[in-house]
């Protein structure tokens, strides 16, 4: 061999390590600044529960995951309503198997809420959009729209009024 063709094939090799070191090294940093980032997964989801003396209950329960990992307080849960705009409908959790609030959340872990009764079957939930989570360093996660819309209907349906809005 050559001298000529030992240093194209050094070169080559060189570049190309360069080039997958450089995307490695981007790949790195990205991922350094997604985790110093606080992130909570935000789901509504209905439940059942059953207690000797009341009997079964219908509670709408909002469930907080840490998906970060970082630790972070979670200090409110609320529903945004679009009628009248910009105002949210607050409560306090309910029952025994309901987290107290504030909470603090490690990273991987979750919480769970339950809303008293009388807030799913009031007709101003109707008007409900999403599910809020407000944390103690003022940041705001919100719920996806449709599981919150899907159990309005739900909810209607057991109160009996299923007219539309």
């Amino acid at each position: 061999m050559n001298t000529a063709l030992i240093t194209v094939i050094l070169a080559v090799v060189g570049a190309t390590t360069g080039v997958i070191g450089l995307c490695l090294s981007i790949l790195n940093t990205w991922r350094l600044f997604d985790r110093d980032r606080i992130r909570l997964k935000v789901q509504v989801r209905d439940h059942f529960t059953s207690l000797p003396i009341e009997g079964v209950n219908n509670f709408l329960g909002v469930t907080v995951v840490n998906v970060g990992y970082i630790a972070v307080t979670v200090s409110q849960i609320e529903f945004s309503l679009k009628k009248p705009k910009k105002h949210v409908l607050s409560f306090i959790p309910f029952g025994p198997i309901s987290d107290s609030l504030p909470k603090r959340l490690e990273p991987r872990t979750s919480m769970q809420v339950l809303t008293p009764p009388q807030v799913i079957f009031d007709k101003q939930f109707d008007y409900a959009t999403r599910a809020i989570v407000r944390t103690q360093c003022g940041q705001v996660f919100r719920g996806s729209r449709s599981d919150l819309k899907r159990l309005i209907k739900l909810v209607r349906g057991r109160r009996g009024d299923d007219t539309g809005q």
